[in-house]
């Protein structure tokens, strides 16, 4: 046996040496223990508090008519049956006896509530537990330099990342994999298709390996402790706040980007689940989001996010495993994306998070998929209800995009002092290549260009959106994307030339400088009461990320064209500040010693 075991052990080293170090540390007795008793007990306390919703079984009960027994797994009267169709009636109704003179019990409903349950616990635990501990991990790594020796194994970063996904949590694993026999029971009991159950699995899988990306993605960029606890509840918050949207919203599908965001919550998929058992949908309302404000009408429409969504005005996940593979396809696209920024931090700690090529493409990634989500219908109604709401939520997902773009493509103060003493022994001569394609050239002109794909995918389709009924006009659409796109790249010299004078906290200097020009300069307006009026915009404000409100309200073309000129003013003294650093930086220090030697 024991041999059995070694050489198990032995097949398990060859395959990920990383996955059997975690598999080591994390996998003694005591613990194994305890995890899978926590876990027995859970489903055990689970389904004891499920049995007591049932109705009284007692002999008083079934003899004394006078006393009612309601209950959520009764079959009571038909909800348009009832007098008053109150959703507590609808939720409880009256529970009946059978021939037998026994309780009539929906199980079906009995086994979803359990399997509902779980899956949420599963999620949650699953998502905050697991990106916690990888964090952790890795900033344990780091603080005591081991990850400079893992560096110099002769694994691969992908290797060393997949044992760390696989291995770190796998106490967690072991917990969820005791709970899933009574998971599949009540699903199967519930009604689920066994395919879709299996589908379901798969994107919880992939939502896992996203945000345990992410998450190891974030410490490599900020490896502090308290990053840990700030991502925890940052995933948190926003499972909290995309379960409440996908089911509390009137209209399912928002015609917003903030549909999207939605896909990014395997929770939301539970729902859709839950269709295809035939159980009817006011059972859903377990936690008083009110889908139907406390009435049962059976005229509503089906009220789940999925069946509805749009993308480019085309319902795309009508069906639940559409559905399934739109989340597993949306998580597999973004899960690349921070797996290449994890390989290049890896290997080079120093630099940049994505190379410049990476960026073009993330950038039509996203602005294809912010727009398709965005903008469905080009009737009247929807223009005045959805229309502004709609581009300013486009717009300030387009803003925080930026400024994340800003961070990930800024070289370090040392690679820039590098890449400007020796670009010239590199195999590209041309400055203008060197600044679109090169490895640690400033990255000021590779924003522009990205803040260009964005306005050649984006102006053409606002004509095909904005019309006279609309309450922006395409004119003032095109000086919004203008004074935006300047805006982003002013941030992105500013950052650059913040990265070339400081050494330490590079990244909290950034950011601090982005918040107080983002945030600060228009509460700072508003504090001095300089305001604007539809017909004279002030000046200032131009320079704000909020002047998209002032061309839906009126614009002066006059102060519009001063202000794009104004940018690019500020943008080009900028800039020359940072190629007369560069300049200085590309001497070489045998220069400097011969200056000095010759100045005395």
């Amino acid at each position: 046996m024991k041999i059995a075991a070694s050489s198990y052990l032995d097949y398990l080293g060859s395959w990920n040496p990383q996955f059997l170090r975690e598999v080591k540390v994390k996998l003694k007795p005591k613990n194994l223990i305890g995890t899978i008793a926590a876990s027995v007990v859970a489903q055990f306390a689970i389904v004891i508090y499920h049995l007591g919703q049932l109705p009284d079984f007692t002999e008083q009960h079934l003899w004394d008519t006078s006393i009612k027994e309601r209950s959520r797994y009764c079959f009571g009267l038909a909800p348009d049956q009832i007098e008053f169709k109150s959703r507590s009636y609808v939720r409880n109704p009256t529970c009946q006896l059978d021939l037998q003179d026994h309780w009539m019990i929906n199980w079906q409903v009995f086994w979803w509530d359990i399997f509902w349950i779980c899956s949420v616990i599963a999620i949650g635990l699953l998502l905050t537990l697991g990106t916690y501990f990888l964090i952790n991990n890795l900033l344990k790594e780091h603080k005591q330099e081991t990850l400079n020796l893992v560096r110099l194994s002769p694994q691969s970063a992908s290797s060393i990342f997949l044992g760390k996904l696989l291995g770190v949590p796998i106490l967690l694993y072991l917990a969820i994999a005791t709970a899933l026999p009574l998971h599949l029971i009540a699903a199967l009991n519930a009604g689920i298709n066994l395919g879709l159950l299996l589908g379901f699995y798969l994107a919880i899988v992939a939502s896992c390996v996203f945000f345990y990306s992410l998450g190891l993605f974030i410490s490599f960029i900020l490896p502090n402790g308290i990053v840990s606890w700030l991502t925890v509840a940052a995933i948190l918050g926003f499972l909290g706040l995309t379960s409440v949207l996908s089911t509390y919203i009137r209209q399912p599908n928002t015609e917003l980007v903030i549909d999207w965001l939605l896909l990014f919550n395997p929770n939301n998929l539970i729902l859709a689940l839950g269709k295809t058992t035939g159980i009817p949908y006011h059972y859903f309302d377990l936690t008083g989001f009110n889908l139907y404000r406390g009435r049962y009408n059976p005229q509503n429409l089906d009220p789940f996010f999925f069946s509805q969504v749009l993308f480019y005005g085309q319902a795309i996940a009508t069906k639940v495993g559409a559905a399934i593979s739109l989340v597993i396809a949306n998580f597999a696209l973004w899960t690349y994306w921070c797996w290449q920024g994890l390989t290049r931090r890896y290997y080079n700690s120093q630099s940049s998070l994505l190379t410049k090529q990476q960026s073009y493409w993330i950038t039509f990634s996203f602005v294809a998929i912010g727009l398709g989500f965005s903008l469905q219908d080009i009737s009247q109604h929807r223009h005045e209800h959805n229309f502004l709401i709609s581009m300013c939520l486009l717009q300030f997902a387009l803003l925080i995009y930026f400024i994340g773009l800003i961070f990930a493509l800024s070289p370090r103060r040392q690679a820039l002092h590098d890449w400007a003493r020796y670009r010239h022994q590199m195999g590209r001569k041309n400055l203008g290549q060197e600044l679109v394609f090169g490895e640690n050239s400033p990255a000021v002109l590779a924003i522009l260009l990205n803040v260009g794909i964005v306005a050649l995918y984006l102006l053409p389709s606002f004509g095909l959106f904005i019309n006279q009924d609309t309450p922006l006009s395409l004119e003032a659409a095109c000086w919004t994307m203008a004074t935006i796109g300047g805006m982003v790249i002013f941030y992105a010299a500013i950052a650059q030339l913040i990265a070339l004078k400081t050494t330490k906290n590079q990244t909290i200097f950034v950011g601090i400088t982005l918040m107080a020009l983002m945030v600060g300069f228009p509460i700072a307006l508003g504090f001095f009461n300089f305001t604007y009026s539809q017909t004279q915009p002030l000046f200032a404000w131009l320079f704000t990320p909020f002047s998209f409100v002032i061309f839906a309200d009126g614009y002066n073309t006059q102060q519009v064209i001063l202000g794009i000129l104004g940018q690019w003013l500020a943008i080009a003294l900028v800039s020359g500040q940072i190629s007369s650093n560069l300049q200085l930086a590309g001497r070489s220090e045998s220069y400097e010693i011969l200056n000095q030697v010759g100045s005395k």
